[in-house]
């Protein structure tokens, strides 16, 4: 059975362990990549609507302004037709009427070319004021302005807080002749603001362009009223008409996201301030929203690739059992296989051993009845020279014997063993040519190697010996004929 290689089955489960970090990783990575682009996306939102808030603040002051223009317009040209020296009372009359019409004044007024104030709409004549120390006056008188804002203030007269603009007045040669001034209360532009505000912590301000605060919502304490705004002035200075900047207050402390719009030709700047913490709440909501769909996906895949890995583990190991168990069977198989061989070589090794014990048996048999017709043979020659010839041929037959006894053993048949017969050849009749035939003789076990051979010249000391040592051959070929006649 072909197996695995070890290597695949690694890469197998080190893809599904990399799977189960990209089942973790993945996800987070796109939670944090959802969680940033929301927070650039909000971030982006409060941008666009600090910059249209700051928009609709600026269209409002603007419209304010224009207001105060036409009204600067009618009192200039009413003064300028008294020739710069109209009746006070007449001059009030004028100015109530104008302050009356209109509802984004809380007074106006006339100062001279001194400083003097010679008519005013909430204060009859004769009037003991002068704006002579104001910023307003001195911006026009000694700066050329036609246009000053000036800085909150409370009114000499009125003791509340407003801010005045003023308009600047000239002679017939040109020269500064006085300023026509309208105050203006924090309240309307307030009450205004709280109509578009949708946070306790947004902020609507009017600034001047020198960063400093003329109306803020909500209202500073008088303390910070003028209070500057000096990243406000950095951002201006790199965009003069419109922009963004974020700024955490010195005032209150928070963290907000500013935009302004440049309120027409004037020196003045619509400044609308959102919380960063809104947004922030605003993004929090949004990762619930997402973890609620990341997390679920992260423990689904993360289920899937557990039960992966642990199916690709629990295979692994039933695998390894299997090849185990194959293994056990293959060196079981190899075993039996080699015992059947052992058994068949065995097997082969019996039928050979029958075989060669039952040729060496009978040859056995035939070199016996060779061996004792050459000693019947050798015991009636006198021929010294054939008797040595016999005796050369007989000693061939014993080594003959013994090779058969050599197989027989091989063979494994039974064991040989020496037994000595002591046959008494003097009762027995001596044996006739076919007698000795069918007899069946043994080696004696006394070896013949040491008998004498006989000479031409001592053929009657032969006969001698022979008969000596007859009695020896019959003991031997009786012994072989007791071995030879054994059972196989």
């Amino acid at each position: 059975m072909p197996s695995e290689p070890p290597s695949t089955r690694q890469r197998t489960i080190g893809a599904l362990k990399v799977f189960f970090a990209f089942a973790v990783l993945v996800p987070v990575l796109l939670f944090g990549a959802a969680a940033w682009q929301d927070w650039r996306v909000l971030f982006n939102e409060a941008e666009q609507r600090t910059v249209k808030t700051a928009a609709i603040l600026k269209q409002q002051a603007m419209a304010t302004l224009q207001i105060y223009e036409l009204i600067f317009r009618q009192v200039d040209a009413f003064v300028a037709a008294r020739k710069l020296n109209p009746d006070p009372v007449e001059l009030h009359v004028m100015l109530r009427s104008l302050d009356e019409d209109v509802e984004q004044t809380a007074a106006i007024f006339v100062v001279d070319r001194d400083g003097k104030v010679i008519g005013h709409s909430r204060a009859p004549p004769p009037l003991a004021v002068t704006a002579v120390d104001r910023d307003y006056f001195t911006a026009l008188r000694d700066k050329g302005e036609v246009v000053s804002i000036g800085e909150p203030i409370i009114g000499r007269l009125s003791g509340k807080p407003r801010f005045n603009i003023s308009h600047r007045m000239i002679d017939a040669e040109g020269a500064f002749a006085g300023a026509v001034v309208i105050s203006v209360e924090e309240i309307y532009f307030a009450e205004f603001h709280r109509t578009i505000q949708e946070s306790a912590n947004d902020v609507m301000t009017l600034a001047r362009a020198d960063g400093l605060i003329l109306v803020r919502s909500p209202r500073l304490e008088s303390a910070a009223q003028s209070y500057s705004l000096p990243k406000f002035m950095a951002a201006v200075r790199a965009s003069a008409d419109h922009g963004v900047y974020r700024n955490q207050s010195n005032v209150d402390g928070v963290d907000r996201i500013y935009g302004y719009e440049k309120v027409g030709p004037y020196p003045l700047y619509a400044i609308f301030g959102l919380q960063v913490a809104g947004i922030t709440q605003s993004w929090y909501g949004d990762l619930l929203i997402y973890g609620a769909i990341t997390v679920p996906a992260v423990l689904l895949l993360l289920f899937a690739a557990s039960v992966a890995l642990r199916r690709a583990r629990h295979e692994e190991t039933v695998l390894q059992q299997l090849r185990a168990e194959i293994d056990q069977r293959t060196a079981a198989e190899a075993k039996r296989e080699e015992a059947e061989s052992a058994l068949r070589q065995a097997q082969k090794m019996e039928a050979i051993g029958q075989l060669t014990g039952g040729i060496a048996h009978d040859f056995n048999n035939l070199l016996t009845v060779v061996a004792g017709n050459i000693d019947i043979v050798i015991s009636r020659l006198e021929d010294a020279d054939a008797v040595r010839r016999l005796e050369a041929s007989l000693r061939a037959a014993e080594r003959g014997q013994r090779l058969t006894q050599q197989l027989l053993t091989f063979a494994r048949r039974r064991p040989m063993r020496a037994v000595s017969v002591n046959l008494l050849m003097s009762r027995l009749p001596s044996p006739t040519p076919d007698k000795a035939s069918r007899r069946i003789f043994c080696r004696a076990s006394s070896s013949r190697s040491s008998r004498p051979n006989r000479s031409a010249r001592d053929r009657g000391s032969v006969s001698r010996r022979s008969t000596a040592s007859r009695k020896s051959r019959r003991e031997r070929s009786a012994s072989i004929a007791h071995r030879a006649t054994a059972p196989r």
